[in-house]
């Protein structure tokens, strides 16, 4: 009887307690993103903009789209579309020249052609598919 005992008490042990305990171990992630450089972000086709800094009222969506592009003047412009749930959707082109620093891509610049003003993106973290980038006017 007693070996009937035993028997029964490492089953539920086996069954009740040790899967529990088991199932609470923690595992580690995956796969890490890799940094990326800009250059790699800013080829990487199709981008979609959240703009912390400005204020596109109705914007649900800003898809942003590489046009023409000059590697030997280091230039390119790009395309954004304003998709929104009120009206239609309103495009504007933007042209950039990349600032590299030691043959890398640290910078982008940009100038608006009605105020004549100029805007330097900095990228502070890039991944393929992500980027920070910090935006000041050049005075």
């Amino acid at each position: 009887m007693a070996r009937g005992t035993l028997w029964l008490t490492l089953f539920v042990l086996s069954v009740v307690v040790i899967p529990p305990h088991m199932a609470a171990k923690t595992q580690e992630a995956g796969t890490v993103s890799q940094q990326a450089k800009p250059w790699q972000f800013i080829a990487s086709g199709t981008r979609y903009l959240h703009s912390t800094t400005l204020n596109y009222t109705g914007a649900s969506c800003i898809p942003a789209k590489i046009g023409n592009s000059n590697n030997t003047a280091r230039t390119f412009a790009q395309r954004m579309e304003l998709k929104g749930s009120t009206g239609p959707r309103s495009t504007n082109t933007a042209y950039y020249k990349l600032v590299k620093h030691h043959g890398l891509v640290k910078a982008i610049t940009s100038g608006d052609r009605q105020t004549g003003e100029a805007i330097i993106y900095t990228f502070s973290y890039t991944l393929k598919d992500c980027a920070v980038l910090k935006t000041q006017k050049k005075e």
